[in-house]
């Protein structure tokens, strides 16, 4: 769904560069960026393997759970985080940040400190919120909770930078006109065509 991929990494970006303003982890500029592209390889696999990748979204769902992405890496050689990871280093985002985007589905454990550690949890935080967004607030918390413990965030403060975050994608999103049928598909067109450019020599 070319619309929804769309949609959920401005949410993605906009959550991560809020979450990660208040914490002071980078730049917000670099982690909107993150944010933005933290799924491209998602987009990359779709776009030039569309029937092997949704056969495997068929066999072990949606999400980037850690059964799809070792089916992802046995079938095309990566995963799609691994994918991202790749693209946003060969584009001159910062190492760590690409480091956290291609182990941000399982982020290093409570306990192992360090920046990569704290990026990688945030990335994780700004995707729960993204999924929260897109359903205008009204899922289970479990998730976005784990992640915001982990970076030393109460329920309370969670809240706010979810309110904070969905306010901030709501303008992003009425920039684009993302909610308007003929411009969400004038941007798949686009984003299939360039993507196709970007993506085919790395699958």
């Amino acid at each position: 769904d070319g619309a929804r991929h769309a949609a959920h990494a401005l949410a993605m970006a906009c959550a991560a560069r809020v979450a990660g303003e208040a914490l002071q982890l980078a730049p917000a500029d670099e982690l909107f960026s993150c944010g933005l592209l933290a799924s491209l390889g998602q987009l990359a696999l779709a776009t030039l393997r569309p029937q092997a990748y949704g056969q495997l979204l068929a066999l072990h769902g949606g999400g980037a759970t850690s059964l799809l992405l070792c089916e992802q890496s046995r079938r095309f050689g990566h995963h799609e985080l691994a994918l991202s990871a790749i693209l946003m280093r060969g584009w001159g985002m910062p190492d760590i940040l690409c480091d956290a985007v291609r182990c941000h589905a399982a982020p290093p454990g409570f306990g192992q400190a360090g920046r990569m550690t704290d990026l990688a949890w945030l990335l994780k935080l700004a995707s729960g919120f993204a999924d929260l967004i897109l359903i205008n607030g009204a899922g289970p918390r479990g998730p976005s909770m784990t992640a915001a413990r982990a970076l030393g965030l109460d329920a309370q403060h969670m809240e706010t930078l979810l309110r904070h975050s969905s306010a901030e994608w709501s303008e992003w999103r009425d920039i684009l006109a993302l909610a308007e049928p003929g411009a969400a598909s004038r941007m798949r067109t686009r984003s299939r065509r360039a993507a196709r450019m970007a993506f085919s020599e790395f699958i």
